[in-house]
């Protein structure tokens, strides 16, 4: 499974070319379960996105069962021409993911 995380497509045009986000990503069970330990996400400086691919695998290495997870994305700007040489703004999004059979 691929989780993707883009640019608002109406803001794309604040975007620098040198920027780039480093991002990590923790996955929980419906009742709070850590699935996926927090794992560092790639950068894909083509399209602007941070990318993580999940196989679907808890951190025993064990198929997860079909369900809805929880995806927490730790987000960090770290664009050089506005001077965050060490990072710069931080963000937390929460997003569902749902694994089928």
């Amino acid at each position: 499974m691929l989780i993707m995380v883009v640019p608002d497509p109406e803001n794309i045009g604040q975007f620098l070319p040198d920027m780039e986000l480093k991002g990590f990503l923790s996955v929980y069970d419906a009742v709070g379960n850590q699935v996926v330990a927090r794992s560092k996400m790639a950068w894909w400086d083509e399209k602007k996105s941070l990318v993580y691919v999940w196989n679907v695998r808890n951190h025993n290495n064990r198929t997860v069962g079909a369900a809805m997870y929880a995806a927490v994305i730790e987000i960090e700007n770290i664009t050089k021409s506005l001077g965050y040489q060490n990072g710069g703004e931080k963000q937390v999004k929460k997003i569902f993911v749902g694994v089928g059979e």
